[in-house]
C-alpha cells in the first residue's frame, strides 16, 4: 500500500520529485477547489520586483508567505492566492539608466519619456522566469497565470480611487515644506525611507565668529553643515537658559551661552593666561532682536528684494546646550526647526542650493554639490576671520537607500497625505493588530505611530503612478477618480488612455473659469499599494506578511463573536455582505438605524452598519478604510468594518450594489 521508504534519501531530488507530482496533477488548482466552499481567508503578497534577482534572504519570506496560507486552507478556508509583481518605482528608473548609459533627470528628459517609458516596462521582467522557477523551488504556491501588475492600469485605477477618497476627505494636500530630499534621483523621500539608509560619517562642523552690528565683537554659532551657511538668516538662543559677553584669550569678545564657555573656550587658556574673562550675564531671552552683519552678500541681497528683515537673533526652545555654543545658525529652507523658526519671525527666505544639491552662482562653491562645497566654504570663513573653530566629528547621516546620495534638508513643494489627522485611529487600530513578534507593533512600529508625519507621496519622476491631481492656473485643483471620469471630463483623453507619463499628462480639461485644468506632473511613491477586484476595494484583511522596513498603515485581525447591529433593507445589504467575509461575527438586526446606534452606545453591540441611506443623499457612497475613519461606526468601535463589501465609487446606483450582494453570496 505504501512505497517503502528508503533510508538512503536524496532529499533535492526528491523534493523535485514532489514539485513535479504537484505540477502534473494540478494540485494548487485542486486545493482552491477543494476550499472553494469554505470561509475566505484574505492574504495580500507584498509582491517582489521582477527587475532583481531572488537572493537567499527571499526565500524565508515565501516560506513565510506560503506557510500561514497553506496551513489555512488546511483547517477549511478558501485562501485566494493571487501572485503580484511590483513593477513601479526608482529602483526601475535607475537600473534603466545604467542600462542606456544615462545620468539624471536632464539626460532621460534629453533622451525623451516615451522611449525611456518603453525601456522601463521591458526591464521589470528582467528576472520573471528565474522568480517563477525559484517559488516552485521553495514550494511557494500562488496564481502565477493572472497576477495582479502594479504598471496595469487596473491597479492604477485603483491607486486613483484610494487618493481621491483621501482627497475628499481633506487629508491630501500640497505643502512647501522641509523634505529629506536626494538631489541625484531628485526627489523627496518619505521618512520610513529616510530610515533605511543612515550611515556613520566624519565631517567638519563649523563654529562661525558672527560679527555683532554697531559693536567689536562676535556671536559664536555652531553648524555641522557649513554649506548652509551662506543662506543664512538668522541665530537662535534657548530664551530660558544663561548666556554670557565675555572677553576670551585670542583678543575677541564673544555672546555664547556660559554653560559651554570651558568647553568652546578652554583651548585658548594657558598656565598663566585665562581663556576668557565674563563680561556680562544675561538668559536667552535678553539676546533677542539683536543684530549682526550677513555672513554672506547674497543672503542679504535676497533679503532686501523680499523685503524682509533678517540676521538678529532669535528665540526658540529647541536650542540644547549638549554641544556646539548654545548658539543655532538658522537657515529656513534647510532644516524643519530653522523652517519653524522663519516662520515665528517672518525671516526672509534664502535658498542658495539648487535642486540638484549644488551651490548656486550668487553662493561661494559655485556648481560644487554641498558637501564638496564644505571645505571652500571654510576656507573663505577662515581667510576672512570669521571661523573660529572646524572640529572634526562623527554622527549618523542619512543617505538615499537607493542610489547611496547623502540626503539633504530641503524646502520644496510636494503632495502630503494629512497622516497626523489621523493619528489617534492608527494608534487605536495598531493595538487590535496581533504583530509578530509582538515587539514590532508595540515598540518599533507602534514608536513610529506615536511621532507620526505627514507623508510625503510625490516624487518627482517618471515611472510611477501619476498623481491623480489636475490643476488650472486660476487655483483651482480637481481630483480624478477613474478613466471613465477623466474622459467624461477631457475632450482629448484617447479611449486608449495609458495611464503614465507622458501620455497622461497631454489629458486637459476645460475649468469654469475659461482655463485648463492640468495635471500635477509628479507620480506617487511606489509604496502607496491599494488592492483592486473589480469594482470593489478591500483593505480588510487577515493575514499579510511584509518586511519590517515597509511594514505600515495595515491591519490583521480576527473577527471572533464581536457583535454587529444593523437595520433597514440597506442595512440588510451590507449584513449579507459582511457575514460572507467575516461569519465568525453575530449581527443584529434593529427596527431603525437609532435603534442599532443605541445597542453600540448601550454596550449591546460592538459595532454598527451604517444604513446606506445615510451616506451620500441617495447615491451609494461608503468609502472606509482604517486609516482615514470617517465615522461610519459609532461609538468610535471602527476595527470591524461590517460594509468592506460594498466601498464602492460614490455614484454607484443601489441596484448595482444588489447584483454585487448577489454576486457574492453566489
Amino acid at each position: 500500500m505504501y512505497e517503502k521508504v528508503s533510508t538512503n534519501l536524496n532529499f533535492v531530488e526528491r523534493e523535485k520529485k514532489v514539485e513535479q507530482f504537484w505540477k502534473d496533477n494540478d494540485i494548487f488548482r485542486k486545493s482552491m477547489e477543494n476550499r472553494k466552499e469554505g470561509p475566505t481567508y484574505t492574504f495580500y503578497d507584498g509582491p517582489p520586483t521582477a527587475n532583481g534577482k531572488p537572493h537567499i534572504g527571499h526565500v524565508l519570506t515565501r516560506v513565510i508567505k506560503d506557510m500561514i496560507p497553506r496551513y489555512r486552507t488546511m483547517k477549511g478556508y478558501m485562501v485566494p492566492r493571487k501572485a503580484g509583481w511590483d513593477t513601479h518605482g526608482l529602483p526601475v528608473e535607475l537600473e534603466v539608466e545604467k542600462l542606456l548609459g544615462l545620468d539624471g533627470k536632464e539626460q532621460i528628459e534629453e533622451y525623451g519619456l516615451d522611449p525611456f517609458i518603453d525601456k522601463c516596462k521591458e526591464s521589470v521582467w528582467k528576472y520573471k522566469g528565474m522568480w517563477e522557477d525559484f517559488s516552485g523551488t521553495v514550494g511557494f504556491w500562488a496564481d502565477m497565470d493572472d497576477p495582479y501588475v502594479t504598471y496595469h492600469d487596473d491597479f492604477i485605477e485603483s491607486e486613483w480611487w484610494a487618493l481621491k477618497t483621501i482627497w475628499d476627505k481633506g487629508l491630501l494636500y500640497k505643502g512647501f515644506k522641509i523634505v529629506p530630499y536626494c538631489p541625484r534621483c531628485g526627489t523627496p523621500l518619505s521618512s520610513h525611507e529616510v530610515a533605511q539608509g543612515y550611515k556613520d560619517v566624519k565631517e567638519r562642523s563649523a563654529i562661525v565668529r558672527f560679527k555683532v552690528k554697531d559693536e567689536d565683537a562676535y556671536i559664536l554659532a555652531w553648524t555641522t553643515t557649513p554649506w548652509t551657511l551662506p543662506s543664512n538668516v538668522a541665530l537662535c538662543v534657548n530664551p530660558e537658559e544663561a548666556y554670557t559677553k565675555v572677553k576670551a584669550a585670542d583678543g575677541n569678545v564673544y555672546y555664547m551661552a556660559e554653560a559651554l564657555l570651558d568647553t568652546v573656550l578652554g583651548r585658548l587658556g594657558s598656565e598663566e593666561t585665562p581663556a576668557y574673562e565674563i563680561l556680562e550675564k544675561y538668559v536667552g531671552k535678553d539676546l533677542e532682536y539683536k543684530e549682526y552683519e550677513p555672513l554672506f552678500e547674497a543672503a542679504a541681497n535676497i533679503a532686501a528684494k523680499q523685503n524682509k528683515k533678517g540676521h538678529f537673533v532669535t528665540c526658540d526652545g529647541y536650542v540644547t546646550l549638549s554641544d556646539g555654543t548654545g548658539v543655532v545658525h538658522i537657515a529656513p529652507a534647510f532644516g524643519e526647526d530653522d523652517a519653524n523658526v522663519g516662520r515665528k519671525y517672518d525671516l526672509p527666505f534664502v535658498q542658495l542650493v539648487d535642486s540638484k544639491g549644488e551651490m548656486t552662482e550668487e553662493a561661494p562653491a559655485a556648481g560644487k554639490f554641498v558637501k564638496d562645497a564644505d571645505p571652500i566654504i571654510l576656507a573663505d570663513l577662515e581667510e576672512r576671520g570669521l571661523l573660529y573653530d572646524a572640529p572634526k566629528f562623527e554622527h549618523s547621516y542619512p543617505h538615499c537607500w537607493r542610489c547611496d546620495t547623502p540626503l539633504i534638508y530641503y524646502a520644496r513643494e510636494s503632495w502630503f497625505i494629512k497622516m497626523t489627522a489621523v493619528k489617534e485611529d492608527l494608534i487605536r487600530n495598531n493595538n487590535t493588530i496581533n504583530w509578530i513578534p509582538e515587539t514590532i507593533g508595540k515598540g518599533r512600529f507602534g514608536d513610529w505611530l506615536e511621532n507620526i508625519q505627514d507623508w510625503g507621496i510625490s516624487r518627482n519622476r517618471y515611472w510611477g503612478t501619476p498623481l491623480n491631481i489636475w490643476q488650472c492656473e486660476c487655483g483651482h485643483m480637481h481630483s480624478i477618480g477613474s478613466i471613465e471620469e477623466l474622459k467624461s471630463m477631457s475632450d482629448n483623453c484617447p479611449d486608449d488612455i495609458e495611464l503614465h507619463r507622458p501620455y497622461i499628462d497631454d489629458c486637459t480639461f476645460d475649468c469654469e473659469c475659461g482655463g485648463k485644468f492640468i495635471r500635477e506632473k509628479e507620480v506617487i511613491e511606489k509604496n502607496s499599494k491599494y488592492i483592486q477586484d473589480d469594482t470593489i476595494r478591500e483593505y480588510y484583511i487577515d493575514f499579510l506578511k511584509h518586511t519590517m522596513d515597509i511594514s505600515k498603515k495595515y491591519q490583521s485581525r480576527l473577527m471572533n463573536g464581536m457583535r454587529v447591529a444593523y437595520s433597514g433593507v440597506e442595512g440588510a445589504f451590507a449584513h449579507i455582505a459582511a457575514m460572507k467575509m467575516f461569519p465568525n461575527a453575530i449581527y443584529v438586526s434593529y427596527p431603525s438605524f437609532e435603534e442599532a446606534y443605541n445597542s453600540v452606545v448601550n454596550n449591546d453591540c460592538d459595532t454598527c452598519v451604517l444604513p446606506l441611506e445615510n451616506s451620500f443623499a441617495g447615491d451609494v457612497g461608503l468609502v472606509m478604510d482604517l486609516m482615514f475613519s470617517g465615522s461610519l461606526y459609532v461609538n468610535q468601535v471602527i476595527e470591524l468594518e461590517v460594509v468592506q463589501n460594498l466601498l464602492v465609487k460614490k455614484g454607484t446606483k443601489l441596484e448595482d450594489i444588489k447584483k454585487v450582494v448577489s454576486h457574492q453570496q453566489a
